[in-house]
């Protein structure tokens, strides 16, 4: 894996940021494309063009600062190109209605950024630093929802009845009013109200002012 080539190729990639401090502010920055697109076509094992480990690559550099965030559009594009992939079915879960491997990317990226909007808008500043808020945790949220779904019904399995996740939530919010930082102090209150609270004139609203 760490031949010379590969090696060679990775010094090029950083250019100037080689051998620099990339914690160091106004440390220059590839971009995250950059590296995505760098570990695929160095054609390493594990690392392909749909591997999720090309993507956890180009992740952990911008963990580390090497490697500059990428937009809430640029992360959506991922999902539309890797429909085979957990976000995509996140979205799917959610309500989106995409159609299975043949969505277009149009409608991938509004339904991202509609998920991405919610939670900008209403997680508080506290929330975000914990989170690490930012495209790459909202594409690693939606491939837990369809794997909590499937844990879920897999407990049901055992049980009379099915555990469907949207009647938990709705359960979870009943007669309940939702109050911005209250998750802060209180472990039992949700960081962000569900969507079905609002008219869609509210929601169509967080979306425009992004």
């Amino acid at each position: 894996m760490f031949s010379d080539r590969v090696q060679r190729g990775y010094l090029a990639l950083l250019r100037n940021l080689a051998g620099h401090d990339p914690t160091i502010p106004g440390a220059p920055r590839i971009s995250w494309l950059a590296a995505h697109k760098w570990v695929v076509d160095a054609k390493i094992n594990g690392f392909g063009p749909g591997s999720l480990g090309a993507l956890q690559f180009a992740n952990n550099l911008t963990l580390l600062g090497v490697a500059s965030p990428p937009s809430p559009v640029e992360m959506a594009q991922w999902i539309s190109d890797h429909q085979d992939k957990g976000a995509f079915c996140g979205l799917q879960v959610l309500g989106f209605q995409l159609e299975q491997k043949n969505a277009s990317p149009s409608a991938v990226r509004v339904a991202f950024l509609c998920v991405y909007a919610w939670l900008d808008n209403f997680l508080t500043t506290d929330d975000k630093l914990v989170l690490d808020f930012g495209p790459i945790f909202v594409e690693q949220l939606l491939c837990k929802v369809g794997r909590w779904c499937r844990r879920l019904n897999d407990y049901a399995a055992q049980k009379t009845a099915k555990v469907a996740l949207s009647q938990l939530a709705d359960k979870a919010f009943e007669g309940a009013r939702w109050t911005s930082g209250e998750n802060l102090t209180q472990f039992n209150k949700w960081p962000f109200p569900p969507c079905t609270k609002y008219k869609p004139a509210v929601f169509r609203k967080i979306i425009e002012s992004r």
